[in-house]
């Protein structure tokens, strides 16, 4: 039996949170061993101790979602020196790192995010000294590693997946009902309200297509620290009475199956996790033309220029008067996750790699 421990920085339930959970619903428990390490006392911490039969370990309840903190370092270390893994998995933890290279134990990184130019030389150095492995989630990743200087050879792209299993037992709770919604036609975005997902271009676009038809409600789900601006952004284009903000959503999928539109807006991404569920769920998507986004979309989706929001109203425009091009873009969407996005098939690879350590 190999025992993989994960630790994880982020307190919130997030794309990393969503990662987690697929390795501990589908990992091999006959081989593996798997545990978890949390930074601290959040949202996650709380969702894993309830929803899963696995030891979660906490490493602090009053340090905030740190990459780095000798308090969190010095509990980890204590950790890993008593449950003696043959591999630890972190999620950006830093602490984590540094204890199991001190304890000598193999060491994989998932790369969540598109690594920043900095220096080369030391990013190098942290890749080699401090990771046997580093999992890119996508190839716009690992094509952002290799620019900031880390040796290809330490690279693997394992893409990532969703849970299919849980989009195929939805709800029947109706939440156009729940929300109110009125009109025939609902376009959505389901993204964190910060900056790097521009929702200003979304509310913009929304503008644009309420100028031509009234019969649509847009949403706008998720939580940030832009939640107040945009609702007064949203006051200022005259569209409040068509726009929805619904603040976190415990049961997102069952937001994202009333939607006849997914939208993502984004200027920065790494993945597009929420691209993928609305594909599964027979969602045409339209989205920002970064490279990472059309990794995962393909053909299931429209594209415009990020900030553009003429083109990504003509976009949703054309979906609206157009019920073949959205059954067909739907369809397209979820042939290509079960294709190359179950989360099975993820959690097989990285078995795969734990074995070849």
């Amino acid at each position: 039996m190999v025992k993989v421990i994960h630790v994880i920085s982020d307190h919130n339930f997030g794309g990393a949170g969503q990662y987690l959970m697929s390795i501990l619903k589908y990992s091999n428990r006959q081989e593996f061993d798997v545990q978890v390490i949390c930074h601290g006392k959040g949202q996650l911490y709380h969702k894993l101790v309830k929803e899963t039969n696995i030891k979660i370990h906490l490493a602090s309840e009053t340090i905030g979602p740190k990459s780095f903190d000798p308090k969190l370092f010095i509990k980890i270390l204590k950790i890993l020196n008593n449950e003696k893994p043959q591999i630890l998995h972190v999620h950006a933890s830093l602490a984590g790192r540094l204890a199991a290279k001190l304890l000598g134990i193999k060491i994989v990184m998932t790369k969540h995010w598109k690594q920043n130019p900095g220096n080369r030389q030391l990013i190098k150095l942290m890749s080699k000294g401090l990771t046997n492995k580093i999992i890119a989630i996508s190839d716009a990743v690992a094509v952002s590693l290799v620019k900031a200087g880390v040796p290809d050879k330490f690279i693997k792209v394992i893409h990532n997946g969703i849970d299919v299993e849980s989009f195929q037992s939805l709800s029947e709770v109706d939440m156009r009902e729940e929300l109110k919604i009125k009109t025939p036609i609902v376009i959505g975005m389901v993204a964190r309200l910060e900056a790097e997902k521009d929702h200003k271009t979304f509310l913009k676009a929304a503008k644009l297509v309420l100028d031509n038809t009234r019969d649509v409600t847009f949403i706008v789900a998720g939580k940030g620290s832009m939640e107040s601006e945009l609702k007064e952004y949203g006051r200022e284009l005259k569209i409040d009475k068509n726009v929805i903000f619904t603040g976190f959503v415990e049961n997102i999928n069952e937001l994202i199956n009333i939607l006849d539109i997914s939208v993502l807006t984004s200027v920065n991404e790494a993945f597009g996790l929420v691209l993928a569920e609305g594909m599964i769920l027979e969602k045409p998507i339209v989205a920002t033309s970064l490279d990472s986004i059309q990794e995962v979309v393909g053909e299931a989706g429209l594209y415009f220029t990020p900030g553009d929001a003429e083109g990504l109203a003509n976009k949703m425009l054309k979906l609206i008067t157009n019920d073949d091009m959205r059954l067909q873009l739907g369809k397209q969407g979820k042939d290509r996750v079960l294709k190359f996005f179950d989360s099975r098939v993820m959690v097989k690879k990285l078995e795969d790699t734990y074995r070849v350590l």
